[in-house]
């Protein structure tokens, strides 16, 4: 016989409540994975309170909420083994490597729907002043200046406000890289891809798919600054 093993609970809340994610400390998975829940209070809002997961607590998660109209006081942060009277889990709308849902695109839409979109039709997401703890792409300040010659609005997400960087997305015809953001992006978009592994990322295609994107990729093998200089005009400017 299978044997169940049950955890301590250390905690009991006497709520019925909707799992709405698990939010990791980098962005872009948080907007792929920790918002492929939230659909479902698209479709039912007889309940009204929300548990969530996430690996740190920042503002950033609050600031989704918001702009979903949940109000701060209807969500709980799960931090122990906690059990609720009843707890509702919707299935992901968004999976990696894998699959979209029209719901997924509907979540999106909500999230952006009170954001005007900026004047900025050229966007390249720079990591040179990236505070998430990932390792800096080499060559970053080299590649930015190239952008930044050829009038790309220059922006870094760690610094930004939620708002600002969704208003960017929405309001660019071409962006370059980073392509998790373009998920706020209008449809039909160009995009400029620079990938630092020549196998590809299955989850960028998925995204490429939902948008329609005019999409270029390129490789960035290790190479001289020089050369990588001369690659990249030579290849898109």
């Amino acid at each position: 016989m299978r044997k169940v093993y049950r955890k301590q609970i250390d905690e009991y809340i006497d709520k019925e409540v909707i799992f709405s994610g698990l939010y990791m400390g980098h962005f872009g998975h948080c907007i792929m994975e920790g918002l492929n829940r939230l659909w479902f209070l698209l479709k039912n809002n007889s309940i009204n309170n929300y548990c969530y997961i996430s690996q740190v607590d920042r503002d950033d998660y609050l600031n989704l909420f918001k702009l979903f109209w949940i109000k701060a006081e209807n969500l709980i942060r799960i931090t122990r083994n906690t059990q609720f009277k009843k707890i509702i889990i919707p299935s992901a709308s968004m999976r990696l490597y894998d699959r979209y849902s029209d719901e997924y695109k509907e979540t999106l839409n909500k999230i952006s729907s009170n954001i005007k979109p900026s004047k900025y039709k050229k966007i390249y997401i720079s990591r040179s002043q990236d505070i998430i703890g990932f390792t800096q792409t080499i060559g970053e300040e080299n590649i930015e200046n190239i952008f930044k010659n050829n009038d790309f609005k220059i922006l870094y997400p760690a610094r930004e406000k939620l708002e600002t960087a969704i208003s960017l997305m929405k309001g660019a015809e071409v962006v370059g890289t980073n392509m998790h953001n373009i998920l706020f992006a209008k449809d039909n978009i160009k995009t400029i891809n620079l990938d630092r592994s020549n196998n590809g990322a299955g989850f960028q295609i998925v995204i490429d798919k939902m948008k329609n994107t005019d999409y270029t990729y390129k490789y960035m093998e290790c190479c001289s600054i020089f050369n990588l200089s001369y690659k990249l005009y030579n290849k898109f400017f």
